[in-house]
């Protein structure tokens, strides 16, 4: 589809931060009412903080439980995408080299994430990992980490590689199962991978509009370098969606979810370029 051009200023790295519409300033009230009379379950989920900086609105759609792998057939062309990730270098954070989409949705009973991962041909990827729950995050992989309380209470951690391959730990605890609807596919530009995401295995009902979820979104990129050893014959980049200076695992790094109502006309973003702070300009689907 051809893009349309936007410049503008970008704070504080914001990658994509619509404006919280009404729906979404009167969920924070509710919220706010209802912790000043007693305390929030950790299965609660809170409104959008003021202070929040990647924000990213998704649409829910009904009837769209089982998507295609084509991440340009529906649902997916009707669901909210963010690019622009980060490499995390440990003393700061740069714009990654390889392209990278995540494409977000949700019905009454799921969360759906699809990562669109470029910039390696298919058969080069490392993929060696083969057990469940094993050290997935060494392969090329993707990562979603979730906390529906913003608080740091419940962190769900899941990580999927090329194969379709899973790990997945809640509060660092590898015993559980999110019970994910998992696909994965290579071709000659990269890979992509359909997570489903049940809300009854994150201790959640379907969230209202409104309501925010602290997130982030991760790729892990594995390649050789002329350094490469028999011992060491890879080198993992990690990127993210929300910059990571310190703990990936800290959910004050994380960005928010802010959940939609039904068939909500979603940003879906196509390119950053360059992603700076400053001037900025994104190329997003009309």
């Amino acid at each position: 589809m051809t893009g349309k051009l936007i410049a503008g200023a970008l704070l504080a790295l914001v990658l994509a931060v619509p404006a919280v519409p009404a729906w979404g300033a009167a969920a924070k009230a509710r919220t706010g009412k209802a912790a000043a009379g007693k305390a929030q379950e950790e299965t609660s989920s809170p409104g959008l903080p003021a202070d929040a900086s990647h924000v990213i609105a998704l649409p829910m759609l009904k009837g769209a439980s089982r998507p295609p792998m084509s991440l340009s057939a529906d649902p997916w062309k009707r669901a909210a995408a963010v690019s622009g990730l980060y490499e995390n270098t440990g003393v700061g954070a740069r714009p990654a080299a390889q392209p990278t989409w995540v494409y977000l949705y949700y019905n009454p009973t799921m969360l759906w994430v699809a990562f669109r991962c470029e910039g390696q041909h298919g058969n080069e990827l490392k993929k060696e990992i083969a057990d469940r729950d094993g050290k997935v995050w060494r392969d090329d992989s993707v990562e979603v980490m979730v906390d529906p309380t913003g608080m740091g209470k419940n962190v769900y951690h899941i990580v999927v590689n090329s194969t379709g391959n899973v790990y997945d730990a809640y509060n660092k605890e590898g015993k559980w199962d999110a019970k994910l609807v998992t696909k994965a596919a290579t071709d000659d530009k990269g890979w992509s991978v359909t997570i489903g995401i049940p809300f009854a295995a994150l201790k959640a009902k379907m969230p209202e509009p409104g309501q925010a979820w602290a997130a982030n979104f991760f790729r892990n990129v594995a390649f050789k370098t002329e350094e490469a050893t028999p011992e060491a014959p890879f080198t993992k980049v990690r990127t993210s969606w929300a910059p990571v200076l310190t703990n990936y695992e800290t959910p004050k790094n994380y960005g928010y979810l802010l959940f939609g109502p039904e068939n909500m006309p979603a940003v879906r973003m196509r390119l950053v370029n360059p992603v700076v702070i400053g001037k900025n300009h994104l190329t997003v689907d009309p």
